[in-house]
Formats: C-alpha cells, sequence, structure tokens
C-alpha cells in the first residue's frame, strides 16, 4: 500500500469525524432544554374523598383447599412438565438437580435421603415442619420467599389453578395419597378467630362506659390530603421528563461521536497490524508454523497439567456438581457420571442419551484424552455443536488443567499424566 493510499483513508477518516461531530453540535442547540418555563401543561387535580367511602377492599386469596376441591391431576402433570428437568415424580425415581418427589406430600421438609438442601430447608426439617398442601403451595407460589436461600433457581408458579393442579397430581404419586383438605375444614379454623375479632371490636373498654360523653367517633384526626404530592410531582413530571430527554439525546450524540472516533481508531490500527502481519507472515514458511501450532499447544497444556493440584480441581468441580457426579458409582444427573472419563470413550455411558455430536465422535474412535477434555472444557458448544450442555466452559487454562487433574484421580486406573 503507497503513501497516496494511506492519505486517503486517514482523509476519509477525519471526514467522517468533522462531520459526525458537526451533527453532535447541531442537536446540541436544536434540543437545548429551556430552563424556567414550569410545567408544558397543568394536570387536572382529582377532587379529594370527602364523603367517608369506603376504601377498597382487595380480594381475598382463594385457600388452597377450596382449589384443591377443583383441581385435576391430569392437567397437574402437564404442569410438572416444567419441572421434569430438575426433579423425578415416579417410584423409585432418583434426585437430579432436585431431590426426588415421590410420596413428598405430607412428609418432612428435607426428608428425601441422598439430597443435600439449603439451610432453610434443613432448619425448617429440624423443626418438624412437614410439605402439607399450604406449605407446598406456598413454595411454589414464591420458593425463596418460603425458604430464603434455598438452592431452586425456579421463580415458582403465578398462577393459583397452575400449583393446585399440580398438588392434586403430586397427590397421586404417592403409595398412599394424602387427602384434600376440605373447605369447611378451613372456614371452622378460620371462624373462631372472625369471632373473637368481632366480640373484642364490639365489647366496650371500661373507660368507653365511664365516660360516655366522649365518644370515639366525635374525637378530631387530622387529616393530610394524600393526594397533594402525587399532583405536585405530577404537575412537576413535564419539565423533568424534558430535561431528561434533552440530555439523553446529549449523551446518545457524545456517544455516537466517541463510537466512531474509536471505530476509526481501531480501523488505523487494523490496517497498520494487517500490514505487519502481512511482511511477517511472509518472511516464515506457513507449513512450519501449522505443524508447530498443535505441538505447542499440547506442550502448554502438558506443562499445566504437571503443575496443577488435585485439591484445586476438586474445588473447581464444585461449579459442575449440579449435573454431575465424580465418585465411583456416581449415577447420571442432567449430565452423566464422570468417574473413569479420562481415556474412555466419548459418548460411551450407555446409560446416558448423549448428542449427536458426541454419539458420531464416539463412533470415530475419539475418545477423552487430555486435549479432548482441555478443549471441551474451554468451549463446549465449539468443540461439539449442538451439545446438551448448557455450561459455558473455562476460561481459565488453570483451572481446567487442575479439574483434569482432579478427574484422572477419579477413576481405579488412572490415566498418567504427561
Amino acid at each position: 500500500m503507497n503513501s497516496f493510499e494511506m492519505n486517503k483513508i486517514i482523509g476519509a477518516i477525519l471526514g467522517t469525524l468533522v462531520l459526525v461531530m458537526g451533527i453532535g453540535f447541531l442537536a446540541n442547540a436544536i434540543y437545548a432544554p429551556i430552563e424556567g418555563r414550569g410545567p408544558g401543561y397543568n394536570l387536572p387535580v382529582p377532587e379529594q374523598n370527602t364523603g367517608g367511602d369506603e376504601a377498597e377492599v382487595l380480594p381475598e386469596e382463594v385457600p388452597i383447599s377450596v382449589l384443591l376441591a377443583s383441581a385435576s391431576a391430569q392437567d397437574g402433570a402437564s404442569v410438572a412438565r416444567k419441572c421434569a428437568a430438575c426433579h423425578t415424580f415416579e417410584a423409585g425415581g432418583a434426585n437430579k438437580v432436585g431431590p426426588a418427589l415421590y410420596g413428598i406430600v405430607g412428609a418432612g421438609i428435607g426428608a428425601v435421603e441422598g439430597f443435600s438442601y439449603s439451610d432453610s430447608l434443613s432448619q425448617l426439617g429440624a423443626e418438624a415442619v412437614t410439605w402439607s398442601y399450604e406449605n407446598l403451595n406456598a413454595f411454589l407460589a414464591a420458593p425463596k420467599e418460603f425458604a430464603p436461600g434455598t438452592k431452586m433457581s425456579f421463580a415458582g408458579l403465578r398462577k393459583e389453578e397452575d400449583r393446585a393442579d399440580l398438588l392434586a397430581y403430586m397427590q397421586t404419586m404417592a403409595a398412599t395419597p394424602v387427602p384434600f383438605p376440605t373447605p369447611e375444614a378451613a372456614n371452622s379454623e378460620a371462624a373462631p378467630e372472625d369471632e373473637a375479632a368481632s366480640e373484642a371490636a364490639v365489647e366496650p373498654t371500661p373507660e368507653a362506659t365511664a365516660e360516655p360523653e366522649a365518644p370515639v367517633q366525635d374525637t378530631p384526626v387530622e387529616t393530610t390530603p394524600a393526594t397533594e404530592t402525587p399532583v405536585e410531582e405530577a404537575v412537576n413530571a413535564p419539565t423533568e421528563t424534558t430535561s431528561e430527554a434533552s440530555s439523553a439525546v446529549s449523551d446518545a450524540t457524545t456517544e455516537a461521536i466517541t463510537a466512531v472516533t474509536d471505530t476509526a481508531s481501531e480501523a488505523a490500527t487494523a490496517v497498520t497490524d494487517a500490514a505487519t502481519a502481512a511482511t511477517d507472515t511472509a518472511s516464515e514458511p506457513a507449513a512450519v508454523l501449522e505443524e508447530a501450532a498443535p505441538a505447542d499447544q499440547s506442550s502448554a497444556l502438558f506443562a499445566l497439567l504437571n503443575a496443577a493440584s488435585a485439591d484445586d480441581g476438586m474445588r473447581v468441580s464444585r461449579k459442575c456438581a449440579a449435573c454431575h457426579s465424580f465418585d465411583e458409582g456416581g449415577s447420571n444427573k442432567v449430565g452423566p457420571a464422570l468417574y473413569d472419563i479420562v481415556g474412555a470413550p466419548i459418548g460411551a455411558n450407555e446409560t446416558f442419551r448423549y448428542s449427536d455430536t458426541l454419539k458420531a465422535l464416539g463412533e470415530e474412535g475419539k475418545i477423552w484424552d487430555f486435549e479432548a477434555l482441555d478443549g471441551f472444557l474451554a468451549k463446549p458448544r465449539d468443540y461439539a455443536p449442538g451439545t446438551k450442555m448448557s455450561f459455558g466452559g473455562l476460561s481459565e487454562p488453570e483451572d481446567r488443567a487442575a479439574l483434569i487433574v482432579y478427574m484422572t484421580g477419579q477413576s481405579g486406573s488412572p490415566v498418567p499424566l504427561p
């Protein structure tokens, strides 16, 4: 590239910058905020309620006992599909990311063996709290509110009908189904409280009996109009909105100028880098570079493996523990069990359903050697497009090496490190 072509490129970049800056200054001048004009228009002031109307009564939540009376276990089976990735419902089902739920209705909280519960659920279990229909309904509605710190990432079921249908389905998933609570029983439990509250409201106190000439309803009550502050805020809102919009336009223009400047700088740098790269590449044999790259990568990986610690790898493996087991005899979870995985053929776990890509690699005779594990752990979707593994990968080479060393030790016949 001669100097004339370079001058044209630089001139085009500078011309673009001048044009964009000019547009920014022009926009600033047109849309500059005008101070001191007050609100754009006056909002109508709502009339204050002085007629003593009763406050609006919010609809009461329907008791779960009433909802269960009309719930459908068949519809609940459809709702349960949202939970199937993390839970099993059938008899003999294993724990997955979450505990097995067969026979859960009426069982103690945190009572499923082999599952590690959060501290909040373990505490409820220690207090002998059970999974009653009411507790299950509250947990399904908002898990993190019912048990703060729970490991369950699902946000909950908003619809009352969905929760009732799911509970009806879960009732059938038990050797001895727990009967639904009757609406009459729920109402009878609440009735004594309502009667006591009514009696307390009607029964006169000694002070009121002794001084009938000072009735409570004649006591003056200070009233502060609740609408004054919202109205004032609403009236001033147009001015604040106009100022905010102007500031937003100004900020957007500044960001656009900065972005173009950065892009121009990057373009100029890219041109220089491309010229340098072309010169360097021309001076080195391409075949030697292509052959040396894999050897250098393997050597770097082997050096990291020899310097890695299995203890560090065990700590890294905690990121994988929700979906994989590493110990001998461990079962498949969301992902396959990884005991004795180093050196094993890819896709060789007969009890796990692999993606088509990993199946094809296994049929080609590929194995989980150190290089394959490192490549998959770095970027699973690049190594095996279409893989079911949702984890984004481990970006740090040291973490991958430590995890591989730990996995190597999880075997009856560990593969020797290189």
